[in-house]
């Protein structure tokens, strides 16, 4: 049985200077396909829209990477695999620079800033993308946790890489494999459930205990309590809007 699911929550700074949630979160699968997307806008003054600008990287990217999904040839891996995925980051970096420029004539795009991380898996690969800070995490077959993306230094303290750059197309980072190394279990943050659990230990367990109680009590039982648990970390830690999705293979 496969389980997808995504979460997003105003944060508590946000909610208690009565403003809007700058995360976006998605989710979608079906028989042959599932999907997940995260993207969290920088707000502040420079970045005004950026709730905006985070929602549309969100809708945007499922749907190219349905596109992709349903289109490329099963054996890309096989064919200059970096320059292909490459290739879509491109592409969804266009579209959601044009979608900015029909919104606002003029738009200035560093408003709408925002990162984004990704995921989608076929019956035959897998694929994750990133510009900007948020985590990629797996559980593999192995039964071990990973964090399969490489890390960008410059994701420091308040400071990330964001779709808004000028040199955003060559600051997305990815990650990919075939059908053998298809993840028991994926999840992807926003940086407000990383800045509560940190990268390591603490946030595996955290999503460990959302594993086993899926297991214990159901899906249903546990998205039920997923946005309360949420709220409640923002509130006591990080006091920033949380996005999570995820993709149980093998609960």
């Amino acid at each position: 049985m496969r389980y997808v699911h995504n979460q997003t929550v105003k944060g508590a700074s946000h909610a208690d200077a009565g403003k809007e949630c700058q995360d976006a979160s998605l989710s979608w699968t079906d028989d042959e396909l599932a999907i997940i997307v995260v993207s969290d806008g920088h707000s502040g003054e420079k970045h005004n829209n950026s709730a905006i600008g985070a929602a549309l990287a969100c809708q945007i990217t499922q749907n190219h990477l349905r596109e992709f999904s349903l289109n490329v040839d099963d054996e890309w891996l096989s064919h200059k695999p970096e320059d292909i995925v490459k290739q879509l980051s491109a592409s969804i970096l266009a579209e959601w620079t044009r979608e900015i420029a029909e919104l606002e004539e003029g738009a200035d795009v560093m408003s709408y800033g925002c990162t984004l991380i990704a995921y989608v898996q076929t019956r035959h690969f897998w694929l994750a993308l990133q510009i900007g800070d948020g985590r990629c995490v797996m559980h593999n077959k192995a039964d071990v946790w990973i964090q399969p993306i490489p890390w960008d230094d410059r994701c420091f303290l308040n400071m990330t890489t964001s779709l808004c750059d000028e040199n955003a197309a060559n600051e997305f980072r990815f990650a990919y494999g075939d059908v053998e190394s298809i993840p028991k279990a994926v999840f992807l943050c926003s940086d407000g459930i990383d800045g509560t659990f940190g990268s390591g230990e603490l946030l595996y367990g955290f999503y460990g205990n959302i594993i086993k109680s899926i297991n214990d009590d159901g899906i249903e039982n546990v998205v039920s309590q997923l946005p309360e648990v949420l709220s409640h970390y923002s509130r006591t830690v990080s006091k920033d809007d949380m996005s999570i999705a995820f993709v149980l293979n093998d609960t």
